[in-house]
């Protein structure tokens, strides 16, 4: 097996299960506590990993799994300090950059491209393929009114909630007043695009299901990987006839955890293995 760990913050991620299920190295962030200085102003933060911690990253390939801090050990030390939980993510970096590669950048919300605001995916996945179709959309600057002359059928969302789209369930008073992000009610028949590397890839479909093209899937699968630095995710696309959506990615696998055709697709990423598998459930 391919040299690998999985670094993690929470003990219900779906990629850490699966990798402590099978064997796969793996290590909680809060095994890092003890490595962790508070520091004066400017540096804030030191993270001073032992040899042996070290040499676990060096040279593998590393899953960053760390995407919230809360409920762990680190944001309770963290908070004691009165430190930002940016400085964790920006201390462990030296850390992830030993291995020969990453997958997943590091960062909390909006500062990861791994966990972008719906806005921002939508100018990412079309920046890496330019006849991906997304959503419209409507934004308005502090408490002014979002223009929706352009916007068919309009839903006021949350720019950080990826997956309500029947009814937005997750808008706090905050973004209902100000910098309101109205987009289109999505239409047609809705499907998650699962992908596990270059290799192993699916579709999951919570309704009905529906064809869709082949070579299109894979084109926005790549762009995908590309576009929010992730070598496994899942995409919300709404389907009409031979048209495909682009809604939301993203790299929790919420979605398809509980799909157990995916758990064996994971595990053969999780060991590197690159027989090429497609799924449809």
């Amino acid at each position: 097996m391919r040299k690998t760990i999985v670094i993690y913050s929470d003990k219900k991620d779906v990629v850490a299960m699966r990798a402590n299920a099978t064997g796969v190295p793996s290590i909680h962030i809060d095994e890092l506590i003890t490595a962790l200085e508070a520091r004066p102003w400017p540096e804030n933060l030191r993270l001073s990993p032992g040899i042996q911690t070290v040499e676990r990253f060096r040279n593998a390939r590393v899953i960053n799994r760390v995407f919230i801090l809360e409920g762990t050990g680190v944001a309770d030390f963290l908070r004691e300090h009165c430190i930002d939980t940016r400085w964790f993510h920006i201390r462990l970096q030296s850390l992830l950059a030993i291995g020969e590669s990453l997958c997943h950048d590091t960062g909390g919300l909006g500062v990861s491209r791994s966990l972008a605001p719906l806005n921002v995916q939508w100018f990412e996945i079309k920046r890496e393929m330019q006849d991906a179709r997304t959503p419209e959309f409507a934004y308005g600057v502090g408490y002014e009114a979002a223009d929706l002359s352009h916007v068919q059928d309009p839903m006021q969302k949350s720019v950080w909630s990826l997956f309500d789209w029947k009814k937005e369930t997750r808008l706090g008073e905050d973004e209902r007043a100000q910098h309101q992000f109205h987009v289109a009610r999505p239409k047609g028949i809705p499907a998650i695009a699962w992908f596990f590397g270059g290799d192993h890839r699916g579709l999951h479909f919570p309704r009905d299901t529906v064809e869709i093209d082949a070579v299109l899937l894979e084109r926005m699968t790549r762009a995908a990987a590309r576009a929010f630095r992730s070598d496994i995710g899942e995409m919300l696309l709404y389907v009409t006839g031979s048209v495909v959506t682009f809604h939301a990615f993203s790299p929790f696998l919420r979605s398809v955890s509980c799909c157990a055709s995916a758990s064996e697709p994971l595990d053969a990423w999780l060991f590197g293995r690159t027989e090429r598998q497609e799924h449809v459930v």
